[in-house]
């Protein structure tokens, strides 16, 4: 599980889009969220559940649980910190993020970088970046990349996001996606 779980918490808590949900509604908002997560890789896949709360949209914290179908499980938690951050579209985006998994000895460190794009009155395209640091079991930090693509679905008091995502580490490649919903808690 060890591959898969680096796989999936690099694709969720080093997303933007997993849990930094102050970006969604910008500073002075706090929200609460849940999400759904699947990574894919050389044919195993495995789970994330997660929830989340931003304060006042510059302090996100979010709690996850990551299970693979041979039934193995890890705890984790992360945190984002907006640097740069608007409710408008068009304006770009930027976020520290880190995140910790205690069983697996796994931190992360990384920025995130995006914008918003109104596809429609209530239909946004997120395009998102993001740079990290891996440390696994007291190894060398690691560099990995992230892209992805988060279409969401705003009204005044949530959001609903579908997110495909590609994460590079090391030599591999892989793929996942995510559902979540955030709801103004103001």
């Amino acid at each position: 599980m060890k591959k898969l779980l680096l796989t999936i918490l690099m694709l969720l808590l080093l997303s933007s889009v997993s849990f930094a949900q102050g970006e969604y509604f910008g500073k002075g908002t706090s929200t609460i969220g849940v999400a759904f997560g699947k990574a894919f890789d050389d044919g195993e896949s495995t789970n994330s559940y997660q929830f989340g709360i931003s304060l006042n949209g510059n302090f996100d914290i979010v709690v996850a649980t990551i299970s693979d179908r041979y039934g193995d499980q890890v705890a984790a938690i992360g945190g984002t910190y907006h640097i740069l951050n608007s409710a408008q579209a068009n304006k770009f985006k930027l976020a520290f993020v880190g995140s910790y998994a205690s069983s697996e000895e796994l931190f992360t460190l990384g920025s995130v970088f995006h914008t918003d794009l109104k596809l429609g009155n209530t239909l946004f395209l997120k395009p998102f970046s993001g740079v990290g640091l891996v440390r696994f079991e007291r190894s060398d930090a690691r560099v990995t990349y992230q892209a992805g693509l988060d279409f969401y679905f705003k009204n005044n008091k949530s959001i609903f996001s579908v997110s495909p995502q590609i994460v590079k580490f090391r030599q591999e490649t892989n793929f996942g996606i995510q559902l979540a919903i955030v709801f103004d808690m103001n």
